[in-house]
C-alpha cells in the first residue's frame, strides 16, 4: 500500500515540472512578454520607426521660448580713500619776459576718504633761474621759502586746514631769457593712518615771451609794475603772544661751530595748540645737534639741515622753554649774516605767528 502511495506521489511532482519547463521555454522565446514598465515603455515597433540620432538629440534653441539672461549691474570704481587733487594755475598763461613776477595758485581738493589727514604739503621745483618772491591770498601754510630762494621749494601746514585750500605766492623770472619753455612742476604730499601719499602731479608750462612790439610792451607793463597784495592780518583781541629771544655772539669764527640760545615765555592763560618755531639761518651754514631738554621740541632738524630749521611740539608745551642748538660754519665764510627766528601756533582756533627775531653776526 505504502509502495503504492509512494509512486503516485512521485509521479505528480513529475508531470508538475514537465510543465513549468514548457512554460518558461515559451517565455524566453517571445521578447514582448519579459517588457517590464518602468517609468516608460517605448515598443520595439516605434524605436524601429524613429532614427537613433533623434533619440539623442539636443532640443533645437530657435523652437524653444526664450530664456531670460541674468543682468550685470555695472561695477563701480571707487577712488583710493584719502586722496587728495592738486590744481595748479599760473597768471598770465605761464607767459613771462625778463624780471616778471608770475602769481601761482595752488588749490588742493579731497576727492573721496573719511580718514583724516594728520600732515600736509606741497613740493614745487620751480624752473632754472626762477626764485621765491613772497606770498599771495588764501590759506597760507605755516611754513614756507624765503624770498630770494631757489627751487625746490617747500610749503607745509602745521595744522591741516579745511578742504578745498587754496593759496598762491610770487615767483620772479631771470634777468637772462632762456630760449625753450620751462615746467613748474608740484605735488602735494600727506599723511593719514599709513604712510606718506601723494596726490597727482601738476604741472604748468613757463614759456618767454620774443615779441618787442610796443603793443606788446604796453600790455606786459601792468604785470611788470604789478604790486603784491600785503598779506593778509590777523584781527584779534589784544593778547599776550609767545616771547622769543635769542642769545647768540655777535662775530663768527669761520670754520667753527656756534652755539645759539633760545628762550621762549608766555604769560597769557589761554592754552594755545600746534607749536612750533622757525629758524633761518644762513646759506650753507650746517645744524648740527640740539640738547636735549625736558621740555624740548618732539621734532627737531636732522644733522646736516640747512636753510630753514623747524622745531615743532605736538603737545601744548610748558613755559619757559629753553632751546639749544649749535651750527658749523664754513671755513670760506665771510662778511655779515643773519638768522632769522619766529614762533608759530593757533590761539582760539586763530593762526599767530610772533614778531621774528633778528640777530646779524659779523666777521671780526
Amino acid at each position: 500500500m505504502k509502495k503504492a502511495f509512494l509512486g503516485f506521489a512521485l509521479g505528480v511532482v513529475l508531470i508538475t515540472l514537465i510543465g513549468l519547463g514548457i512554460i518558461l521555454t515559451q517565455r524566453i522565446n517571445d521578447p514582448n512578454s519579459m517588457a517590464i514598465e518602468t517609468n516608460r515603455v517605448i515598443p520595439a515597433s516605434a524605436k524601429a520607426d524613429v532614427p537613433k540620432s533623434d533619440l539623442t538629440r539636443a532640443p533645437d534653441p530657435a523652437k524653444e521660448p526664450p530664456r531670460p539672461q541674468p543682468t550685470r549691474s555695472p561695477q563701480k570704481v571707487t577712488p583710493p580713500d584719502s586722496e587728495l587733487r592738486l590744481i595748479q594755475t599760473v597768471s598770465n598763461e605761464g607767459a613771462y619776459k625778463t624780471s616778471d613776477v608770475l602769481e601761482v595758485r595752488y588749490e588742493i581738493e579731497r576727492i573721496s576718504g573719511k580718514e583724516t589727514v594728520h600732515a600736509l604739503g606741497i613740493e614745487t621745483t620751480l624752473p632754472r633761474g626762477f626764485a621765491f618772491a613772497g606770498m599771495g591770498d588764501g590759506t597760507w601754510p605755516d611754513l614756507y621759502p624765503k624770498e630770494g630762494h631757489s627751487s625746490p621749494h617747500q610749503f607745509a601746514w602745521i595744522k591741516v586746514p579745511q578742504f578745498p585750500a587754496t593759496f598762491s605766492y610770487y615767483i620772479k623770472a631771470p634777468e637772462a631769457l632762456r630760449p625753450a619753455p620751462q615746467a613748474l612742476a608740484s605735488v602735494a604730499i600727506f599723511r593719514t593712518t599709513a604712510g606718506e601719499l601723494r596726490s597727482n602731479p601738476a604741472t604748468s608750462t613757463l614759456t618767454p615771451a620774443g615779441a618787442t612790439d610796443a603793443l606788446e610792451k604796453k600790455l606786459a607793463a601792468p604785470l611788470q609794475n604789478m604790486k603784491k597784495p600785503d598779506p593778509p592780518t590777523v584781527v584779534q583781541a589784544p593778547r599776550e603772544r609767545v616771547a622769543l629771544n635769542r642769545t647768540i655772539a655777535n662775530t663768527y669764527t669761520p670754520g667753527e661751530t656756534m652755539t645759539i640760545q633760545l628762550h621762549l615765555s608766555y604769560p597769557d592763560a589761554l592754552p594755545i595748540q600746534n607749536f612750533a618755531v622757525t629758524e633761518q639761518i644762513p646759506k650753507g651754514w650746517i645744524f648740527q645737534k640740539m640738547t636735549p631738554t625736558e621740555n624740548g621740541p618732539t621734532f627737531s632738524p636732522k644733522p646736516g639741515k640747512e636753510d630753514l630749521l623747524t622745531f615743532v611740539w605736538d603737545s601744548p608745551p610748558t613755559f619757559p622753554i629753553e632751546l639749544t642748538y649749535s651750527l658749523d660754519i664754513p671755513a670760506t665764510e665771510k662778511g655779515t649774516h643773519e638768522i632769522t627766528g619766529q614762533a608759530i601756533y593757533h590761539q582760539d582756533n586763530e593762526e599767530v605767528r610772533g614778531t621774528r627775531i633778528v640777530s646779524t653776526l659779523n666777521q671780526p
